[in-house]
Order: C-alpha cells, then sequence, then structure tokens
C-alpha cells in the first residue's frame, strides 16, 4: 500500500513538473513584443496602410504611426531616423 501511494505521488509530481515546464514558454504569447520599425518601413513601401500594416504585425494602429513619426517612444527604441 505505501509502495502505490509512493509511485503516485511520484508520478503526480513528473506530471506538474512537465505542465509548469510547458507552461513556462507560454509568456511569448501573452505579452506582445516591441514593433520593429523597419518592418513597417518595408511594409509601408510595398503600399499597405497603417491599419494592414497594425494587422500584420499584431501592433496597434497608433505604434505604427509613432514608427513613421521617428517617435522615441517607439518601442524600438528609437533606431528609425525622424526623417521616415
Amino acid at each position: 500500500m505505501a509502495n502505490a501511494l509512493s509511485v503516485r505521488r511520484f508520478v503526480v509530481s513528473v506530471l506538474g513538473l512537465i505542465a509548469l515546464g510547458g507552461l513556462s514558454g507560454c509568456d511569448t504569447f501573452l505579452w506582445s513584443k516591441p514593433l520593429d520599425c523597419s518592418t513597417v518601413k518595408l511594409q509601408a513601401e510595398s503600399g499597405r496602410d497603417d491599419a494592414e500594416i497594425a494587422s500584420a504585425t499584431g501592433a496597434s494602429v497608433d505604434e505604427v504611426s509613432r514608427c513613421h513619426r521617428g517617435d522615441s517612444s517607439a518601442n524600438d527604441g528609437g533606431a528609425m531616423p525622424s526623417g521616415f
């Protein structure tokens, strides 16, 4: 009886560790990644408007327009020249 209980605890512990390991990668999907203004530039050059770029990148239209303005609060650290 004690041996069966010990095996059950081991199995539950291993399954719990597997579940925690699987959940640790989920933060990739929960938080947005910084918007790369060079991607916005390339998309704009191909003829897409801000709404299409925002949809394709998962960013907001405001974030896309900040890249166009060269706003230093854009998520790439202001690496785009202000003459974009």
